[in-house]
């Protein structure tokens, strides 16, 4: 089970009003809801004059557009998206924030979630380098930009029929100078690609937490399985706490098995060890180890 603390959208309702055929604006349609993260809910829509026309539009949730913090985190969102550029990213065409309900202009990222695709079992060893080296790039991108995207995980990895993996939803990213800290603490996201130092905002550098996560998501991917999948009949809490004990318990990360090359073994292990300092971080530094892999 995915665990994430509370962000805002916990506290606000979700939109209802929202479905097929509902305006967004005054130019946008809905054609179907594509899923929901931080405090927004995200459509594929078209222009109502010319349908051949596509964007995603993400639209800040329910009371959320009258909360300050809510409408900072959603700005805050929208600033750090708009002007990257990279191939493995969600590109922003437009923010508005003077219609309700607010909303920001993306584009439209056709594909399915690595999650979809990791239902079906492990993927091949050249894929999941293949799809983990795209994620570096993005990271690599980011992180010269002092972005940290803090929510990297499978169902937020688009993968496109072309095989290019496109990194979205960035409600739970900071930007060094500019960070809104949610209901007074640092401890969000998802636990389960969260690094052990998680709950311990002193030692939570967000390169690290992002390279981390790369970690987890390309062991999953070469294993088909989650690596810290709790025992039944645990609350939320001790599910918490049984996920970052057992992340303490492995000093030297994860390991896929002898099945894969030692390098590619050595690399998961070293962007999942216990010590921060031992993980290759920030991306540029995944994108030198991962171009030395066979």
């Amino acid at each position: 089970m995915h665990y994430s603390l509370p962000t805002m959208s916990s506290f606000v309702d979700r939109p209802r009003e929202l479905g097929p055929g509902a305006r967004i604006g005054d130019v946008w349609a809905i054609d179907h809801a594509l899923g929901r993260g931080g405090m927004g809910t995200v459509f594929a829509c078209h222009n109502k004059d010319a349908p051949a026309i596509r964007a995603a539009i993400k639209v800040l949730d329910g009371f959320a557009e009258f909360h300050p913090i809510a409408r900072k985190r959603f700005l805050r969102e929208a600033e750090i998206l708009y002007g990257l550029d990279h191939p493995n990213l969600v590109r922003v065409a437009n923010i508005v924030l003077d219609q309700r309900p607010p909303y920001i202009e993306m584009e439209l990222v056709e594909g399915v979630p690595l999650t979809r695709l990791l239902a079906s079992g492990p993927l091949a060893l050249d894929t999941a380098l293949g799809h983990a080296r795209q994620i570096a790039d993005a990271l690599a991108y980011l992180h010269r930009r002092k972005v940290f995207h803090r929510d990297v995980k499978p169902e937020n990895l688009i993968v496109q029929p072309d095989g290019t993996v496109k990194l979205v939803d960035f409600g739970l990213a900071k930007k060094a100078g500019l960070d809104i800290t949610v209901q007074g603490t640092s401890a969000f996201g998802t636990v389960e690609y969260c690094p052990p130092e998680w709950m311990d905002a002193e030692a939570l550098e967000p390169a690290a937490w992002d390279c981390y996560a790369l970690g987890v998501v390309l062991h999953e991917m070469l294993t088909g399985q989650m690596a810290f999948r709790t025992p039944e009949g645990l609350s939320q809490a001790d599910e918490v706490l049984w996920i970052l004990a057992r992340k303490h318990d492995l000093e030297d990360g994860l390991d896929p098995g002898p099945a894969f090359p030692d390098a590619v073994r050595a690399l998961v292990g070293d962007l999942t060890a216990l010590d921060p300092e031992r993980r290759p971080c920030p991306g540029q530094e995944v994108v030198r180890r991962m171009r030395s892999l066979p």
